[in-house]
C-alpha cells in the first residue's frame, strides 16, 4: 500500500479560504438582515411620529376654537371693565422722565386729603385727578402745596374723593415755577382730561 503525500500548506490554504467565504456570506446575510431590520423600524417609527404631530395639531385646533368661543361668550360689561381696569393701570404706571419737574419714580395717589391719614405733603407739585371707576384722568394742575390744593378743590366741588383719587408727585427741589407749568402741561397733552379747559401753564406763579 502506498502511502499518500499530504500537502498540509495547500490543505491550510483552502481551509482557510472556505472559512473567508463562508464569513462573509455570513456578513452579508447579517447586514442584510440589520438594513432591512432598521428600514422597517424607521418606516414604523416615521408613520409613528406623522401620527403625533396630527393628533398635536388637531389638540392646538380645538383648544384655539374653545378659546374663541370663550371670548365670544364674555359680556360687553365685562370686556369694558377690562379695558378701564387697563386704562387705569396705565394712568397710574406713568414714569416722570426728561425735563420733567418731578422727581423719578411713580406718582403716588390716595382720597385722604386731610387729617392724620394724609399722606399729601405740603410742597409744591403736580397733581392728577382720577375717576376710581374707570381710571380716566379728570383733572391736571400744580400748585404750591399739595395738601392745600386739595382741599380747596373739595371745598369748592372740583374733587370728589369717594369717586375720585389725587395722584400727586412732588417738584424736585430744582425745579422752578415754570418747570411745574411745563409739567402740567405735558400731563395734559398726554391724558385730555375733561376738566381741563386749558392747555395749562397759565396758573399763578
Amino acid at each position: 500500500m502506498q502511502s499518500r503525500t499530504v500537502n498540509w500548506q495547500s490543505c491550510k490554504g483552502q481551509r482557510e479560504c472556505t472559512r473567508e467565504l463562508r464569513h462573509s456570506v455570513y456578513v452579508r446575510r447579517r447586514n442584510r438582515i440589520v438594513n432591512l431590520t432598521f428600514y422597517q423600524l424607521r418606516k414604523v417609527v416615521g408613520v409613528q411620529i406623522m401620527g403625533f404631530w396630527d393628533m398635536a395639531g388637531k389638540i392646538g385646533k380645538g383648544a384655539l376654537n374653545i378659546a374663541v368661543d370663550v371670548a365670544k361668550e364674555l359680556p360687553a360689561a365685562a370686556m369694558k371693565q377690562s379695558v378701564r381696569q387697563a386704562e387705569h393701570l396705565k394712568s397710574n404706571s406713568d414714569f416722570t422722565c426728561g425735563a420733567s419737574a418731578l422727581g423719578s419714580g411713580r406718582m403716588s395717589e390716595t382720597d385722604q386729603i386731610k387729617g392724620p391719614d394724609s399722606p399729601l405733603p405740603k410742597e409744591p407739585g403736580v397733581y392728577r385727578h382720577v375717576n376710581k371707576s374707570t381710571g380716566e384722568v379728570e383733572y391736571v394742575g400744580q400748585t404750591n402745596d399739595l395738601r392745600v390744593r386739595q382741599q380747596q378743590h373739595a371745598k369748592n366741588g372740583k374733587l370728589d374723593t369717594e369717586k375720585q383719587l389725587v395722584q400727586y408727585g412732588k417738584a424736585k427741589s430744582t425745579a422752578s415755577k415754570d418747570d411745574l407749568c411745563q409739567t402740567e402741561i405735558d400731563h395734559i397733552a398726554r391724558h385730555k382730561p375733561s376738566g381741563n379747559t386749558t392747555k395749562g401753564g397759565n396758573g399763578r406763579r
